[in-house]
């Protein structure tokens, strides 16, 4: 009986391991590709998953001076999480990414949209790419939006009965078509009183790799259709065919400054049917800047012939925007007067906190001098 009964279970045991194991080994073979696409994209959440211990002490420059500052840079956001996005084709996905916190209309900050919109509140939106998003920022009130609104809450409650709030709705990798689409569909359905663009680095970013800023796709858009072809791929499907305008050699600077001219002028006519003023922020990038550089920030120097070519155009272009609501700033020289010593530039395009508080000062001067406060 008992050797009967080995006869049976052995082979039994050995069919259901061999069955377990080919289980196993499919399941793995046909996850792997997405799991290793998906783990890679998720490590750039955060700074410090990308920084060595070495690079952190060098960061720390550009940052206000705080206890425990390397230790913070693990959870500073940098790619925030994202979800697939009607018309935009990616933006924030709600919830928590590292420090950010996106709430559920994809903007940066812990609080809801209130609608209707409660009485003595302006409401602002910022757009614009990984700079307004605040990329590598301490907290939400460290990024451009969070010190702009408390310059206006400080300043402007003491003579007035408004309050002031700022959301922004960036993301990184968005050029000004992503932007002038979230104004058009979104933020102007969602009560503005002012709404304010930082922008223009990756239009020219985009034109330099060669793509139509008016018909790409971001590094985020890649990453899902790779996901979708690997999928198509498993099941036996033919792959998905890109059709994005991409050239072989930069998009000319004039051409750049034109599309982003075009994004302006709609951006700025949705926003005229409600009387809503329209500021568009040319950012700073260490391509342009004339501060002195430290040995750090110089090393860091690229492509500054066609980014100065491409801000020239687009400072031309919309210095003359025939828009009755519509503004425009350039922020070039907002870090010219600082010293070497003081360290502004994570990279080519990003700042820390120290950063991202002068150009809100400077936001704050030009809507003053403008008469944008809206008290």
């Amino acid at each position: 009986m008992n050797k009967k009964w080995i006869f049976i279970a052995v082979p039994t045991l050995v069919i259901t391991l061999l069955v377990l194991l080919g289980v196993g080994t499919g399941h793995y073979l046909a996850t792997y590709p997405f799991h290793r696409k998906i783990s890679k994209r998720i490590s750039s959440e955060s700074m410090g998953k990308l920084l060595s211990s070495e690079k952190r002490e060098e960061l720390a420059k550009v940052y206000h001076p705080q206890k425990d500052l390397l230790s913070l840079m693990d959870n500073f956001s940098w790619n925030v999480a994202n979800t697939v996005t009607p018309f935009v084709g990616n933006g924030p996905r709600p919830g928590k990414s590292a420090n950010a916190h996106i709430n559920n209309l994809q903007c940066r900050s812990s609080r809801e949209i209130i609608f209707p919109k409660p009485q003595n509140v302006i409401r602002i939106f910022l757009t614009g790419g990984s700079t307004a998003y605040g990329s590598g920022a301490p907290s939400d009130e460290t990024t451009v939006g969070g010190y702009l609104e408390s310059l206006l809450q400080e300043n402007l409650r003491k003579t007035s009965e408004k309050k002031y709030e700022v959301f922004t709705l960036a993301t990184p990798a968005w050029a000004s078509t992503h932007e002038r689409i979230a104004i058009e569909n979104r933020i102007s359905e969602w009560e503005p009183d002012l709404v304010i663009s930082l922008s223009g680095v990756n239009d020219v970013h985009w034109g330099r790799l060669g793509n139509n800023s008016l018909w790409f796709q971001t590094y985020e858009d890649e990453f899902f259709s790779i996901l979708l072809n690997n999928a198509h791929k498993k099941a036996g499907y033919p792959s998905l065919i890109d059709v994005s305008d991409i050239q072989e050699n930069p998009v000319s600077p004039s051409l750049v400054a034109q599309r982003l001219r075009k994004n302006i002028l709609l951006s700025s006519y949705v926003l005229s049917f409600s009387q809503v003023p329209y500021v568009f922020f040319l950012q700073p990038s260490l391509a342009l800047t004339q501060k002195e550089l430290s040995n750090r920030e110089e090393k860091l120097l690229r492509d500054q012939e066609y980014f100065t070519q491409c801000y020239q155009e687009i400072a031309q272009e919309l210095s003359k925007v025939p828009a009755p609501f519509f503004h425009f700033s350039d922020l070039r020289s907002v870090f010219d007067s600082l010293p070497s010593d003081n360290e502004i530039f994570l990279d080519s395009y990003h700042f820390g906190d120290k950063g991202n508080q002068i150009i809100a000062q400077a936001m704050f001067e030009f809507l003053g001098k403008t008469n944008l406060f809206l008290e």
